[in-house]
């Protein structure tokens, strides 16, 4: 015999029952779809759940509006199974599944309460959407579900304050089911999976990513070295699902550990990560045969046999798509086709003048030529391996030159200009670079050769991005580089009009890299890269063919090029770095496939617009072992 405050709700589970607002204690459901709200005492409300029933309507607090906030919590018995959809329920917690099946559809289902699965009983969290957080601690040593979700287990919402508090989830069997499952630890040897005694499954095409939230060690310079570990007894991994982990990850595995052999085991982001497992289930793959880094990452696997035979396998990921090795390149580059823009600016000087007039030409001692150039060039660097894959890099700029040549024998020269590089990779990552430049060059004329001498030197503020899993992470530096070059060449005439230019140089390129600071998100370490120093020697073999015409009655020259460049030294092909919070355990940046041999074709028309004023278009296609380069120049001189 029930007391007077019980309330008893009796339906069939064939039926759909709409009822009035509910108060009580105890509320007895024997099947059925509930849409009405119901309203919960300021105590401890029991539900009994005899057969498969589902709440769509909400569960609050007293009907007294003053009191809304202040829902009690739930103890849910019975064989059944209940099903929660609501989204905005009040229940304070601690919450109680005793026996059967507790089924949420929205992390907003059970409020804010904590919630306890009693052994022999089932949470399940089914259709959560959009990462969605369910912050609250599961404990009891019950079995927990997540069925077809994407979402995220993590006893703290937000960013911790101080020294980070273990989460409290306690529960003995965790399966993830045609679901990407988001674990996140909260502070030292955290139960973020349920702990030391939890049996962990994940199947039916799922992911289980594993990482932290709070504040990364070291950071803001006061907290101490902290080891965050999630915890679990066993783990297995079946044939179509994947073991994912995040920077600052360290998984812990009391019992044995049963990757299959078609599982996919990654990693979620640059850092350093950790797995230890007491032993290998029987016909479970190795951690080291499966462990994959992704597309534009490097990885370097140091495994440990600790006492007993227990196993730990420490795994570097590091992001090669974005660093001061791939800059280098981008400066060199820059600086290769202002160099190759100095040295066409002589078929201005040499070849379209002396197809003109000598009357045009100018008779005085001196003959002076200003010059601008627009330069737009692109590269696309081919793929070398998972850890050097493809790059699309960008160059624009302007430089802008004088000359003045003494009796047409000796030219002076001045240089300078800016230019913007940029450079997109794959593995989310982008490269600015924005160089300055000032140079010289004198260039003696003797007949049918000359020779010309060129220095150089700039600097380049560069930045990075690199997109990682817990945010983006960015880092600046200077480079500060100099140079010079040699250039010797005939200026032939072989039949009317038409004039030839064989030539070869030797260039050379100092680059050092300074001040490099990187910011990293929370739950990822920054790089580390001290200043250091490069260099590049460059042979370059080429010829140019041009042919004097009248175009819309304007003398006009049009001329093709065909080159040979070759690296005689190379920069370094990796760079010693390491994690800041890790500097124990170093890598190795590499610099990718950006340099050898190439072949060059470029064609160009240059036209006197006025006797004084020449205008030109220069197309140039450079081909290497690894890479393509198309650039495009318009340039505008004015002679006097």
């Amino acid at each position: 015999m029930r007391t007077l405050r019980t309330f008893v709700l009796c339906l069939l589970s064939s039926v759909l029952c709409a009822f009035h607002a509910l108060r009580a204690d105890t509320v007895v459901f024997t099947g059925g779809d509930y849409t009405d709200d119901i309203y919960l005492a300021n105590r401890t409300d029991t539900f009994v759940v005899d057969a498969d029933t589902t709440i769509s309507g909400r569960i609050t607090g007293t009907s007294d509006y003053r009191e809304i906030a202040t829902g009690g919590a739930f103890i849910k018995t019975g064989d059944g199974t209940l099903t929660i959809t609501g989204q905005r329920n009040w229940f304070r917690g601690p919450n109680t599944v005793s026996s059967g099946t507790l089924v949420i559809t929205h992390v907003g289902a059970l409020g804010w309460g904590n919630l306890v699965v009693s052994p022999g009983a089932t949470f399940v969290m089914s259709g959560i959407r959009d990462g969605m957080n369910f912050p609250q601690s599961i404990t009891g040593g019950g079995r927990v579900e997540v069925a077809d979700s994407d979402m995220t287990l993590n006893y703290r919402d937000g960013f911790v304050i101080g020294a980070p508090a273990a989460a409290n989830n306690n529960f003995s069997e965790l399966a993830v089911m045609r679901s990407r499952l988001y674990a996140l630890a909260s502070g030292t040897l955290s139960s973020g999976l349920g702990g030391a005694n939890v049996a962990v499954s994940i199947a039916d095409n799922s992911t289980l990513v594993l990482g932290r939230e709070g504040i990364t060690p070291g950071v803001s310079g006061l907290l101490a070295r902290t080891s965050y570990a999630i915890v679990a007894r066993t783990l297995a991994v079946d044939a179509t699902s994947a073991l994912m982990l995040n920077p600052g990850t360290n998984l812990t595995i009391t019992g044995t550990l049963a990757l299959d052999p078609d599982a996919t085991f990654t990693f979620g982001g640059a850092g350093f990560m950790r797995l230890e497992y007491a032993a290998l289930a029987p016909g479970s793959a190795s951690p080291d045969s499966l462990a994959a880094a992704p597309a534009g990452y490097s990885l370097d696997t140091t495994s440990v046999v600790g006492s007993g035979g227990r196993q730990r396998r420490d795994y570097l990921v590091v992001n090669q798509g974005a660093n001061p090795m791939h800059d280098i390149a981008m400066t060199t580059a820059a600086i290769d086709t202002i160099l190759d823009t100095v040295s066409g600016r002589l078929n201005e000087l040499f070849l379209l003048p002396a197809a003109d007039t000598p009357a045009r030409r100018g008779t005085g001692k001196w003959n002076n030529n200003a010059w601008l150039r627009g330069l737009f060039s692109a590269v696309d660097y081919e793929t070398r391996g998972e850890s050097r894959p493809g790059h699309n890099g960008r160059l624009s700029g302007l430089v802008l030159g004088l000359d003045s040549a003494y009796r047409q024998r000796v030219n002076l020269g001045l240089y300078g200009g800016i230019t913007e590089s940029n450079l997109d990779t794959t593995g989310a990552t982008s490269l600015l670079s924005k160089q300055r430049y000032f140079g010289v060059s004198v260039t003696p004329r003797f007949k049918h050769f000359y020779i010309t001498a060129d220095a150089f030197s700039g600097n380049a503020d560069s930045e990075s991005l690199r997109r990682e899993a817990n945010g983006s992470t960015t880092a600046h530096w200077s480079n500060q580089f100099s140079g010079g070059g040699l250039e010797a060449g005939a200026i032939l005439r072989p039949w009317d009009d038409g004039f030839l230019r064989p030539r070869v140089g030797v260039r050379y390129t100092s680059i050092d890299v300074r001040d490099y600071k990187e910011s990293a998100p929370i739950g990822a370490s920054p790089m580390v890269v001290e200043d250091f120093s490069d260099s590049l020697v460059q042979v370059n073999l080429a010829v140019d063919a041009a042919r004097r015409f009248t175009l819309l009655k304007r003398s006009a020259l049009a001329g093709v090029s065909l080159g040979l460049k070759r690296h005689v030294s190379e920069p370094r092909a990796t760079l010693a770095a390491a994690f800041r919070d890790y500097s124990e355990h170093g890598f190795a940046l590499e610099r990718g496939d950006y340099y050898g041999d190439t072949v060059s074709l470029g064609a160009s028309l240059g036209v006197a617009v006025t006797p004084s004023v020449h205008a030109g278009l220069s197309l140039g296609y450079e081909r290497g072992a690894h890479h393509d380069r198309m650039t495009a120049s318009l340039s505008v001189n004015c002679m006097w």
